[in-house]
């Protein structure tokens, strides 16, 4: 695969997302981007080969098109069907991802002018690099949020170790494994660690002051109080 350097426009991008990358944008950080944002947009594993294909056939200086046609994409991916191919190529359009444009036999082409004008009918990618600003702040959001609830799940983990060594018995730590087989969202994680919070402090309370008892002023009382007694004894 040709990696290659292409001038991407922020157009449609959310700047409250995160930072816009530099113009100069590799597109295959633009597909790892997608790939990793897929579940946002309800594409499947197989539109994410499809599109990896469609991709590797871009040449440098030779734009966003696809001339590729569907058997050779099709073999490309993996041997798919074209019934598959369609309607993988299908959902992307229907996403804002590819635009087709079609000529009137459906052949994919370019052709030029004798003044070097340019028209190509393909399968262009020209609004997924357009959106790459987006797709790339998207991938780092869910990043993040996968971090963050990894880092929170082994605080809620560490706690329940401590809870179990010193109240085995405490029902709330059978109820929070069960709640952490399931795959937990990030405020749902912070639910659960502040309850478990709450459980340990529960196992902090302060213990029973000793018993006190009242001692003479000084020790030299006591000493001499111990004599005295001692001395009517022998008497």
């Amino acid at each position: 695969m040709a990696f290659t350097k292409l001038s991407i426009e922020a157009a449609g991008a959310d700047a409250t997302r995160g930072s816009f990358p530099p113009s100069e944008t590799d597109v295959w950080t633009i597909f790892r981007a997608l790939r990793d944002a897929r579940s946002v947009f309800g594409l499947r594993p197989g539109h994410i080969q499809t599109l990896q294909a469609m991709l590797s056939f871009l040449k440098p200086g030779h734009g966003e098109t696809v001339f590729a046609s569907n058997n050779s994409l099709c073999q490309r991916v993996g041997g798919i069907d074209e019934r598959t191919l369609r309607r993988h190529i299908n959902r992307f359009v229907e996403l804002g991802f590819i635009k087709r444009n079609d000529s009137s036999n459906r052949k994919r082409y370019r052709v030029r002018s004798s003044g070097g004008e340019c028209i190509s009918y393909g399968l262009s990618l020209t609004p997924l690099l357009q959106r790459a600003s987006e797709l790339i702040a998207i991938a780092q959001e869910m990043e993040n949020n996968r971090r963050d609830r990894i880092f929170v799940r082994k605080q809620i983990l560490t706690k329940l170790a401590h809870l179990e060594e010193h109240d085995p018995s405490n029902a709330f730590i059978n109820h929070a494994r069960k709640a952490l087989r399931r795959k937990l969202s990030l405020p749902e994680y912070h639910a659960l660690l502040a309850n478990t919070d709450a459980e340990c402090q529960s196992l902090s309370t302060p213990d029973d002051p000793p018993e006190t008892m009242e001692l003479p002023a000084n020790d030299g009382q006591t000493v001499r109080h111990q004599s005295k007694s001692e001395e009517e004894k022998k008497i």
